[in-house]
């Protein structure tokens, strides 16, 4: 009897095993995701003047891949909506993170993950 006890503790500790793999391998990317759309679209600003009337505008940002080298402007905001391959971004979007593009702007540095920086 307590080898039957055994067996099934056993089995179901593997069952449980391969029911967790099987669930994290969903939260995986697929090989054709990029790793710069993980947190949403990226939208590249498109000048190279920073002007803090500039910066804040969307109509500024085009909807790019991500190709941003570190550096000390804004060159970019990664957002949920993809508006389309050089589109601007969702107003409504931009307008809460713009406060933030011109606070990294001014220090040089992305104030939240979602900006990158560029020289």
């Amino acid at each position: 009897m307590y080898k039957l006890a055994s067996i099934k503790s056993g089995l179901m500790a593997v069952v449980l095993g391969l029911a967790t793999v099987a669930g994290m391998s969903a939260f995986t990317r697929s090989d054709g995701e990029k790793e710069n759309n993980r947190v949403g679209y990226f939208y590249k600003y498109k000048l190279t003047t920073y002007t803090q009337a500039q910066i804040e505008n969307p109509a500024n940002y085009q909807r790019e891949d991500q190709n941003c080298t570190t550096g000390s402007h804004v060159c970019g905001v990664s957002l949920a909506t993809d508006n389309g391959s050089l589109a601007a971004p969702d107003t409504d979007e931009f307008n809460d993170v713009k406060d933030a593009l011109w606070a990294s702007e001014q220090a040089d540095a992305a104030q939240i993950t979602e900006i990158k920086m560029r020289n």
